[in-house]
């Protein structure tokens, strides 16, 4: 379901067809400068739309120079691309726009844009971004928590959102990416976000595709969600360990009892679920800091390869369990799980000692029984 949203924010444009464009009748210009751009660099700007992308035209920077010329039919996302190089720049422009725009060849997320309100909204998006994967980058190599700078951009998005919330940037800013491949604003974690931004935009942006498309991922969550209701549990929760066999994503023979005599952690969760990325953030923080725990996660996706999609964002090497039969899965059963994510903390003498629903409070909760 996410990749439809990977589509709608402009991240997998170059998987698509590209389709020359016949017509010259230009109503708006990009000019500018690329500093430190290589020798015969070329500029490509394409206009986005939700299926495909169209080339609009395209240059070889003179003296670090470029201009080009597009046509936008009301309000539409462009994208810059530089010849040998992976990164690129996001536009949304509005017809007789004059955007002048200046970056380094070397650092392309630290661009600076000019005569457009829209682009200058995206850029101000793309740049705090771009701060914080550095952020993130350096507490990976020096194994360093970064839990703080995760919140502070999400905090910084949801704000942006709530300042803008009646410009198309918006759908931006819901779907911006980490450096981990995780989404800042994933619709699990922030569906009412995404519904008052469905009501506000709906005021100037009804008519235009990227609306629409962003309605469209809302509605198949929202379906998504009713169809994968937990079904009523009536039994009671345990106080000890209940031991499972199960085979886990790669393939390998597990049984609980294996970790008995550890701490255990079990989580379950789904990647469709409200919180899931919450979820599996906290899960990140308690495998750094909390060594001696044996994690077990529980999936119940009933598309595993939308599971395993999901998970190549976190680099886990833990237990990892998915059971395609969902909400009748009988290891849910076994622990009375009725909700997700749901976090079960077994002792080593097989006590159950933790029984929560709320990640946001399981890591001092785990701090104060361990410790």
């Amino acid at each position: 379901m996410k990749k439809l949203l990977y589509i709608l924010i402009l991240l997998s444009i170059f998987s698509c067809n590209q389709e020359e464009k016949s017509t010259n009748d230009y109503n708006f210009t990009i000019s500018g400068n690329i500093k430190n751009a290589p020798l015969n660099t070329v500029i490509k700007l394409y206009r986005r739309t939700t299926n495909n992308i169209e080339i609009q035209d395209s240059v070889i920077l003179t003296n670090e120079k470029f201009e080009l010329h597009g046509t936008a039919s009301e309000l539409d996302f462009f994208v810059l691309e530089l010849s040998s190089n992976n990164n690129y720049i996001y536009l949304l422009a509005d017809s007789n726009d004059n955007i002048i725009l200046q970056a380094d060849f070397n650092s392309l997320k630290n661009y600076e844009v000019q005569n457009s309100v829209h682009s200058e909204l995206i850029q101000e998006l793309e740049n705090n971004l771009y701060q914080t994967n550095l952020k993130i980058d350096e507490a990976i190599n020096q194994r360093l928590d970064f839990s703080d700078i995760v919140e502070s951009q999400i905090n910084f998005s949801v704000n942006f959102i709530n300042r803008y919330d009646t410009s198309l940037s918006v759908i931006i800013a819901f779907s911006e990416k980490f450096l981990t491949g995780a989404t800042v604003l994933p619709i699990d974690s922030f569906y009412n976000a995404f519904k008052k931004a469905e009501v506000n935009l709906a005021q100037k942006y009804s008519n235009i595709e990227h609306y629409k498309q962003f309605c469209k991922f809302i509605k198949n969550y929202e379906v998504e969600l009713i169809r994968n209701q937990p079904i009523t549990q009536l039994q009671t929760q345990p106080t000890e360990l209940q031991d499972f066999s199960a085979t886990t994503i790669t393939g390998k023979n597990f049984s609980l009892s294996s970790l008995a005599g550890n701490w255990i952690l079990l989580n379950f969760w789904a990647s469709w679920s409200p919180g899931a990325y919450l979820n599996n953030i906290t899960i990140k923080k308690i495998r750094l800091n909390f060594s001696a725990i044996k994690i077990v996660q529980i999936s119940i996706d009933v598309n595993e390869q939308i599971l395993k999609d999901t998970l190549k964002n976190y680099n886990f090497d833990h237990i990892l369990i998915n059971d395609v039969l969902g909400w009748s899965s009988p290891i849910t059963n076994l622990y009375a799980v009725d909700m997700l994510p749901t976090f079960i903390l077994i002792a080593p003498n097989k006590s159950i000692e933790l029984f929560t629903n709320n990640p946001s409070e399981l890591y001092e909760k785990i701090n104060k029984i361990i410790f």
